[in-house]
């Protein structure tokens, strides 16, 4: 196979250990700018659903690739989406081999193939193995491509949220403002869900001075998919770097619950009424309770509940739970009460859920980022282990009480398109 000879000739880079000897905790994973270039209402010759189709090239010169074993710690689709993301950015040739070995089905599915071809797509690409099944792929970037197609449907319920995972970092650092459409799962199991994204990730990107939104039409659940999300995003010139070590007491709590299809529409009351009871019994009088409740915005049968904590320096942490056949209804809200609880009962900023999604926007930085959060995650151990491998940024890892807190010196990634005349 000419992939496997050409592999051969790329350097091991044999992955950092900084973080060898801390202990772990494995983690569930339950304005719109004008836009010239990516505007779909603007461009219909582009606002297609079908596949994209990316080249794929066996004569790749890959000698000066870095090798990316996915198999390492998490061992999943992560590996893949900040390889990609952080390879596209820095132009630095990526061979990733044993992709996803550590899944009951490992190797390419066709979630993690369409968020490569969709960042291959941004950056004129060139790419070998990208197709299902496959596990080892070689990615090479180009320049920025400013005619890329402006939707990108999973036509399944593959998940919206770790496609704009895999792009978000791209899109920060792009020539000009960016709108794109994700069709696919709003809500699945095992990745962050769109209200995730909007609610607790944004306010945080924004603090790296990260502009982004989102605009759902509609949810989108297993099997079926059909949902469907507006993203816009403003690029940066650099990411600023942050602290977010001081999270003050909790202020306010709000629990949202959602319901679609043919489940009886008492659910999300039983779920809101069950997770305040919960809650009250954690948090003292002065806490302010609210909540809100969804019906019928979504293709398919689904069910969910999320609930954001706010504190006095306005940190937002979050637990949710995802309704499933067999799960009766207190029991979502209970276990989205215990996923808060981690976050809030030990003083963190940013919640397990969150402290992996931040670790490449740390990486990027001008300047030093300290995050205060509970045990880390495999998924954020993981993230570190990669982001350290591809940037060469170094993680610091300090014990304070039952939290942790995080610091990178990033390596100052400038926008090439948008740095300031000097």
């Amino acid at each position: 196979m000419i992939l496997r000879r050409l592999i051969r000739q790329c350097p091991r880079i044999v992955p950092l250990s900084s973080i060898q000897n801390t202990k772990f905790t494995e983690m569930p994973r339950s304005d719109r700018p004008k836009n010239t270039h990516h505007n779909a209402k603007n461009n219909n010759s582009r606002n297609q659903t079908q596949p994209i189709k990316q080249q794929q090239d066996t004569n790749i010169d890959v000698s000066g690739c870095i090798e990316i074993d996915g198999s390492i710690l998490e061992g999943g689709g992560q590996i893949l989406r900040n390889s990609v993301s952080l390879s596209a950015l820095l132009k630095k040739p990526v061979h990733i081999h044993h992709i996803r070995a550590n899944r009951d089905k490992p190797g390419l599915r066709p979630q993690h193939l369409l968020g490569i071809d969709f960042v291959g797509e941004l950056f004129n690409a060139r790419l070998s193995g990208n197709q299902i099944g496959s596990d080892e792929i070689v990615f090479s970037a180009n320049e920025f491509n400013t005619s890329a197609r402006n939707v990108v449907d999973t036509k399944t319920a593959g998940s919206i949220g770790l496609l704009i995972q895999i792009s978000l970092p791209c899109l920060a650092f792009a020539p000009q403002p960016t709108e794109f459409t994700f069709k696919g799962g709003t809500n699945a199991e095992f990745a962050p869900s769109v209200d995730f994204l909007q609610t607790v990730l944004k306010p945080n990107l924004e603090r790296f001075g990260l502009h982004f939104d989102l605009e759902y039409k509609r949810r989108g659940f297993y099997p079926r998919g059909g949902g469907e999300v507006n993203m816009t995003v403003k690029p940066v010139e650099y990411l600023t770097p942050v602290d977010l070590r001081d999270s003050g007491p909790v202020v306010s709590i709000h629990s949202f619950a959602f319901v679609s299809g043919n489940i009886p529409q008492r659910v999300p009351q039983i779920m809101i009424q069950e997770a305040e009871k919960l809650l009250r019994n954690n948090f003292d009088q002065s806490v302010r309770f609210t909540n809100q409740i969804e019906t019928g915005k979504g293709v398919g049968e689904g069910c969910g509940i999320l609930i954001f904590a706010r504190t006095t320096n306005n940190y937002i942490l979050s637990g949710d739970c995802l309704g499933k056949r067999g799960l009766q209804s207190e029991k979502v809200a209970q276990i989205a009460v215990e996923n808060l609880l981690k976050g809030v009962s030990d003083g963190s900023c940013v919640d397990e859920y969150l402290q992996d999604q931040l670790i490449i926007y740390m990486a990027l930085a001008k300047g030093t980022s300290h995050v205060k959060t509970n045990q880390l995650s495999m998924h954020t151990r993981t993230a570190i282990q990669f982001c350290e491998l591809i940037t060469g940024v170094k993680f610091q890892i300090q014990e304070d009480g039952k939290s942790i807190i995080l610091s990178c010196d990033g390596i100052g990634y400038q926008n090439p398109h948008l740095q300031s005349q000097s």
